[in-house]
């Protein structure tokens, strides 16, 4: 068998052309790119935010050939997601995103902040379920969650608890148009900081 092996893109291609399998991880190590060009960038002038998108981002992505092409098509949601979030961070609107993922291990999963009235604040999980996390998911442009986290599971944030009772229809494309207690009102404390699990763009289950 016949093996090549990509030092620059980390790629293996053989006679057996299992290429979903390498689209896969093509589009998991973009969104791993992103994430640390968002975390190291997050603040830099946009100039220098595309930059980074365009030299660590970008080529995962078009690393591409005509052999894939009959593989691509249940991958490309992922991609182009990828390419959503990448565009929406080069245009600064990732500076003031108003919901953001904490004390996770990846960029996909952690505790649930808004931002309101100039501060950061968490979310207490009464009633915190899958339709609350899936809209959370996608309002950091993310498709579904995998699950909902409760009892401070990425840790306790500090500071505000700006929403209690929180009840999603699933429809919803941003939290605060959740049924709610009213913003600042709760019986929380941070030990019961809600949290997320969304479904990685490099992931497909």
């Amino acid at each position: 068998m016949h093996i090549l092996y990509d030092i620059t893109v980390p790629l293996e291609l053989s006679c057996k052309e299992n290429w979903s399998h390498h689209i896969e991880n093509i589009t998991k190590k973009a969104n791993k790119s992103l994430g640390f060009v968002r975390r190291n960038l997050g603040n830099c002038p946009a100039k220098l935010k595309e930059q980074g998108y365009m030299s660590l981002v970008r080529p995962h992505l078009e690393y591409s050939s005509s052999a894939w092409d009959t593989h691509l098509s249940k991958h490309l949601k992922q991609i182009e997601m990828v390419q959503r979030r990448g565009a929406r961070f080069v245009k600064n609107e990732f500076k003031r995103e108003p919901v953001r993922l904490v004390g996770g291990m990846w960029d996909h999963e952690g505790r649930v902040e808004i931002y309101l009235n100039g501060a950061w604040g968490t979310i207490c999980d009464d009633y915190w379920d899958k339709e609350d996390a899936d809209v959370a998911c996608r309002q950091l442009g993310y498709g579904t969650a995998i699950t909902a986290v409760s009892s401070a599971g990425y840790g306790e944030g500090t500071g505000q608890i700006w929403l209690d009772d929180v009840q999603c229809g699933g429809s919803e494309h941003n939290v605060l148009s959740c049924a709610n207690r009213g913003v600042g009102v709760h019986n929380c404390g941070h030990g019961e900081d809600a949290g997320v699990k969304c479904i990685s763009p490099g992931k497909t289950t």
